[in-house]
């Protein structure tokens, strides 16, 4: 089977200046969040997975979502995905990456990536915990 990542950032148009400004000056440092997607489509450009992240003042990029359709999953394509979102954060000057998730498989998916839980919300909801996870550089 074929499969190719595919880059929509519509982003990082404050990467080139961030070698010249000093990191923690706040007139330097982005407005918005610096958006990241990723898409992996197959052979027929169908879409079957997906990563979208924000950069963050040029330290800290937080997954919104990641996803690959279930059928292609155990390929290793959802961890190429993230090894592209670590790299593009590391090359722009992140230091770490965070997310959330409920799911005990996402947990351990990231778990198994080097990526540590640093809290557990409890029964919220009820029945359920809400995992907060991050890897540092």
């Amino acid at each position: 089977m074929f499969f190719k990542i595919v880059i929509n950032n519509d982003t990082l148009t404050n990467s080139k200046s961030k070698k010249q400004d000093p990191k923690n000056d706040p007139n330097t440092l982005p407005k918005e969040p610096v958006h990241i997607t990723k898409d992996i489509v197959d052979e027929n450009d169908h879409m079957i997975g997906k990563c979208i992240a924000d950069m963050f003042c040029k330290d800290v990029t937080i997954i919104e979502t990641i996803w690959v359709e279930p059928r292609y999953r155990m390929m290793g394509l959802g961890a190429e995905l993230l090894e592209k979102v670590e790299k593009e954060s590391r090359e722009n000057g992140c230091s770490a990456i965070h997310l959330d998730t409920f799911d005990e498989e996402t947990k351990e998916f990231f778990l198994h990536a080097g990526y540590e839980v640093y809290g557990v919300l409890e029964d919220c909801p009820e029945g359920h915990s809400r995992y907060y996870i991050k890897k540092e550089f």
